[in-house]
């Protein structure tokens, strides 16, 4: 397998760039707190259709949809078992991919896997 591609310090990196707020523009550091926090978490999620350099014009999402049901769940794996993570585009696109199920299933039967992973394997296959 190829290495893997950090999409949390892409999506980082990508926040950065796009939160262009004035702390002056706002009367109470409460009030640019919450506007920070909310733009975060817009940008997130514009992050995932944005293409990216980093992944040949791709978005995040793309990337993971061009690949097959064993690809998914095989990179799926190897980011829960070398980076303790599961990126947001790839959770999305398994989220839609029926041809995945059985793969899913597979990694939720073993017992060894860690609980939250296997938690997110339920709320993916619900």
């Amino acid at each position: 397998m190829n290495e893997l591609i950090d999409f949390n310090a892409l999506q980082n990196q990508y926040i950065e760039q796009n939160l262009n707020f004035d702390r002056a523009d706002f009367a109470t550091a409460e009030e640019y707190e919450d506007a920070m926090l909310e733009r975060s978490y817009e940008l997130s999620e514009q992050f995932l259709n944005e293409p990216s350099d980093s992944l040949d014009g791709k978005s995040p999402v793309e990337f993971f949809e061009q690949m097959n049901a064993k690809e998914l769940i095989d990179t799926l794996y190897s980011y829960y078992l070398e980076m303790d993570d599961m990126p947001d585009a790839i959770v999305q696109v398994l989220q839609h991919r029926q041809d995945a199920a059985e793969g899913m299933l597979k990694l939720l039967k073993d017992d060894q896997n860690e609980e939250w992973f296997r938690i997110s394997l339920i709320n993916l296959l619900l």
